[in-house]
């Protein structure tokens, strides 16, 4: 099946290059956890292509786009125009496992209590305090930071015992992507969930331990959009922030990266293309995102 069609917002006014790396096999729908495919992900290079072909690989296949041109480049190529990503840094909720729904209903369980309600979708890339604060507003509950930090605290609670009767569902490739990222270079996770939410998670997916650098929402004052997460994740790895690849599904997330001045791709898991129109580079799903490729690809100088 040919790959998805990739979009950048690299700019034409001077030579640039952005990268999208994908797989050449288009994977859609989330998979759970007890039906993961097993694969193996390595990171072979291509050869130069030209400006009409796509080189295929054993790895997948990798867009470079030059300025105007449009000149097509496997990873290793045009070094003289561009940064070489040395970290991967993925978001959690929504970019690997599809827990958005148990959030929001974990939140609407707190909400209730306090007489509010959280509207559908509305919680999506927002921190626990953020999606309570907008749900006492609009429900017109009147509110103070005590009442907030309570809320949260029972949210915490609801989550944990819904995530305990759930099987999680993991977006088909993510485990896989993460462990050849792991295996290949710095590698952290930056999520706006609580660490008492995500390590449970981890655990049950395959991936406790696997991950070194993991920064949740108690480990930094400011939330995403902000980019205090991803400023510490990276230096959590010793890395600049322009060095890492950001992956994001939320336009808070994605405006987080930029903000942080990493290279941001955005997974189309949740939120609509257009909304995510910051980010460097897109792809319809995880799955299509190949570690070995995009730790060696360039992006954009």
């Amino acid at each position: 099946m040919a790959a998805s069609v990739l979009g950048t917002n690299a700019p034409t006014s001077r030579a640039s290059v952005s990268v999208a790396v994908i797989r050449s096999s288009v994977v859609s729908a989330p998979v759970r956890t007890s039906k993961l495919a097993r694969r193996s992900v390595s990171g072979a290079s291509a050869p130069c292509a030209s400006s009409n072909t796509i080189r295929r690989w054993d790895a997948g296949i990798a867009r470079v786009y030059r300025g105007p041109d449009r000149a097509w480049f496997g990873p290793g190529h045009a070094a003289a125009y561009a940064h070489v990503v040395n970290a991967i840094i993925f978001d959690f909720d929504g970019t690997l496992v599809d827990t958005e729904p148990i959030h929001e209903e974990a939140l609407s369980r707190a909400a209730r209590r306090h007489g509010a309600s959280v509207a559908p979708g509305s919680s999506i890339g927002l921190a626990d305090e953020d999606a309570l604060a907008g749900a006492f507003g609009a429900s017109g509950v009147r509110f103070d930071d005590a009442l907030i930090r309570e809320a949260c605290a029972e949210k915490t609670c609801a989550y944990l015992d819904l995530i305990g009767d759930a099987e999680i569902t993991v977006y088909e490739g993510a485990v896989e992507l993460v462990r050849a990222a792991a295996a290949s270079g710095p590698t952290g996770i930056c999520t706006a969930a609580m660490r008492a939410e995500v390590e449970p998670v981890l655990l049950q997916i395959g991936l406790g331990g696997v991950v070194p650098v993991v920064v949740c929402a108690d480990d930094v004052e400011a939330k995403k959009p902000d980019p205090a997460g991803y400023l510490d994740a990276a230096a959590r790895l010793g890395l600049d922030p322009g060095a890492c690849v950001v992956v994001e599904d939320s336009e808070r997330g994605v405006e987080a990266g930029v903000r942080a001045g990493a290279h941001v791709v955005a997974v189309g898991h949740t939120t609509d293309r257009a909304r995510l129109r910051r980010a460097h580079a897109w792809v319809e799903r995880i799955g299509e995102l190949d570690a070995g490729a995009l730790r060696g690809a360039l992006i954009r100088g």
